[in-house]
């Protein structure tokens, strides 16, 4: 409907207009009856009348040619009939569980691979001949005996160097070990030594670790 005072749109049935707050109909309690006005132009409705249009509109001659005034849809969307909203599907409860599991096997793995003093195998990179391959052996031996805590020594295959000179081999790499007081530190070794005939046996002649000499039987 159209207020019949500004002469602006507004929801039909109101009690007052939303631009100007003229009132519309009488209060209640109130003498005087509702004033009617017409729906689409405003103008006055006659006592009585039960139309909601005035006689120009109903000839369709609405004045400055305002359209019919259209229902009043709600602010909210509104789903169509029969159109149920779609529910998402929630994961199963067990699935959660099941990833906690697998991330900490994965980083229990992961720590026990890169963890500090990790032995690294058997199979030395360093070492190609049978020969020099036992004299990394004994030169890890010799490391050990002179260890606080033997069973504490990992040794890293990464930079592993075994040279040979006249019978005499030197074999260097780093290692891990404990200290009295419980502390892991990383050092390098340097081994000196000769082998027997049947690689059946070695002499030690000097052992130097983390910068000093432990002994030296060369002199």
């Amino acid at each position: 409907m159209v207020c019949p005072y500004c002469k602006k749109r507004i929801p039909r049935k109101s009690a007052y207009c939303l631009h100007c707050g003229a009132p519309l109909s009488a209060p209640a309690g109130a003498d005087a009856p509702p004033v009617r006005a017409c729906i689409l132009c405003g103008r006055p409705l006659p006592e009585g009348g039960v139309s909601d249009l005035c006689d120009a509109c109903l000839r369709g001659e609405t004045p400055g040619g305002v359209p019919p005034e259209p229902e009043l849809l709600p602010d909210f969307d509104e789903s169509p009939p029969g159109d149920a909203p779609k529910s998402r599907r929630k994961p199963p409860r067990w699935l959660l569980p099941v990833l906690l599991v697998i991330l900490l096997a994965a980083g229990g793995l992961l720590f026990f691979l890169l963890r500090p003093g990790a032995e690294a195998p058997r199979e030395q990179a360093g070492a190609q001949t049978d020969a020099e391959r036992y004299a990394v052996t004994c030169a890890q031996e010799m490391v050990r005996a002179q260890a606080y805590d033997p069973a504490s020594v990992h040794f890293y295959q990464q930079g592993l160097s075994v040279d040979e000179e006249a019978g005499v081999y030197t074999v260097s790499q780093r290692f891990d070990r404990n200290t009295a007081s419980g502390e892991t530190l990383t050092e390098s070794y340097t081994a000196k030594l000769t082998l027997s005939d049947g690689l059946d046996g070695y002499s030690p002649l000097m052992l130097e670790v983390g910068g000093g000499v432990l002994y030296d039987n060369r002199e």
